[in-house]
């Protein structure tokens, strides 16, 4: 695939491009197929001037392949090309794993967003008061953040959908306006309004790829639409296992209930915690510098109770995109959760146990 910088469809009479060599247009006939064949339109834009010079050419013996092509306007902001797209059936799905799940942070700036989960976590109260009986301060703590986490995966996937279909609507939209050749000066006139709302659309869209994409992104500055998409998919890819050994046994295994048990064993020898030796301990302790040890004060002031002040406070100085634990709730949605007043008591109960029970704390 790539950006040519001529059209391919124009040709001299001996079938040669006018800026390529033959031998390579022979190649292309001979052994590669456009997938889009004629079912494309312009791909660049310049002001008034337009073209298509953009192509995603398959090998001949793969095409059959292809299942489906998808051709999108993008941000000005961007590029001046269109973006195209085609999916490609190359292996299994049912040998990937789960990934892991981490809710959008960018969720918490939405007022909809917030009036939701407000709602939601009223609603919760009822459901929790039936679980208080049974139930330990930690269990219910977890349960509430397992019951948030459901709402937010419930949230996402409805708002994701709503913006592909809007993006959707409008690309099919600009479509039709790029088809009507005979009024192409009233179309000119409505297709700026539309070519903003989708360039909107793309940017909320870009936001959750970058998520996606991970930490890189970031931390090394990349701007590319295309590192973010390509990030994305490395993840993805990342996530499929085709085998894995049997450490205990050496068998190889390779049907996913194998995989799966034997992923499950080493994970939980992994975070199980080896028993404490206090020779060892003591050793540690003893070896430390005297400047370096805390005051009785410091050690009195440490372990003060935890007040739910204190961890509004925290949770909204904390570094962005980071994420407080294995639940996926990044701190911006902890802190809507922790400002809730129903659960204020039990959050300070729960976060003051375990600093006084420590490891045994359940």
């Amino acid at each position: 695939m790539g950006d040519i910088n001529y059209q391919y469809k124009d040709r001299r009479t001996d079938g040669s491009l006018t800026s390529a060599p033959v031998e390579w247009t022979d190649l292309l006939d001979d052994y590669y197929i456009d997938v889009f064949g004629d079912d494309k339109h312009n791909t660049w834009h310049s002001g008034r001037n337009a073209g298509i010079l953009d192509y995603v050419f398959c090998s001949s013996n793969a095409h059959h392949l292809v299942t489906s092509t998808s051709q999108q306007f993008l941000s000005s902001e961007w590029t001046d090309h269109e973006l195209l797209g085609f999916s490609y059936q190359f292996q299994d799905s049912n040998g990937r794993g789960p990934g892991v799940w981490k809710a959008n942070p960018y969720l918490a700036r939405s007022k909809d967003f917030r009036k939701a989960l407000a709602d939601f976590l009223i609603g919760s109260e009822e459901r929790r008061a039936g679980i208080k009986r049974f139930t330990s301060p930690q269990q219910q703590w977890d349960w509430i953040k397992a019951e948030v986490k459901l709402f937010i995966k419930q949230y996402q996937v409805e708002d994701l959908n709503w913006r592909k279909k809007q993006l959707h609507r409008l690309l099919s939209k600009r479509n039709k306006m790029m088809r009507q050749k005979k009024h192409r000066g009233l179309v000119f006139q409505g297709l700026d309004t539309v070519n903003q709302q989708i360039q909107s659309l793309q940017h909320a869209l870009a936001e959750i790829e970058i998520l996606k994409a991970g930490k890189f992104y970031r931390e090394h500055g990349e701007k590319s639409p295309g590192f973010l998409k390509r990030s994305a998919i490395s993840r993805e890819n990342r996530r499929s296992i085709a085998e894995l050994r049997d450490p205990s046994t050496g068998s190889m295994f390779q049907e996913q209930s194998g995989i799966s048990a034997i992923a499950t064993d080493f994970y939980t020898a992994l975070f199980t915690p080896d028993a404490m030796d206090s020779t060892a301990l003591s050793t540690m302790i003893r070896s430390i510098p005297q400047h370096l040890k805390i005051s009785s004060e410091q050690q009195e002031e440490l372990m003060l109770p935890i007040d739910v002040e204190e961890l509004l406070v925290d949770s909204k100085h904390t570094r962005r995109l980071s994420s407080p634990g294995p639940d996926g709730l990044p701190y911006e949605i902890l802190y809507l959760i922790l400002k809730f007043p129903p659960f204020q008591s039990l959050i300070n109960q729960v976060y003051n146990e375990a600093l006084t029970k420590g490891p045994s704390y359940r």
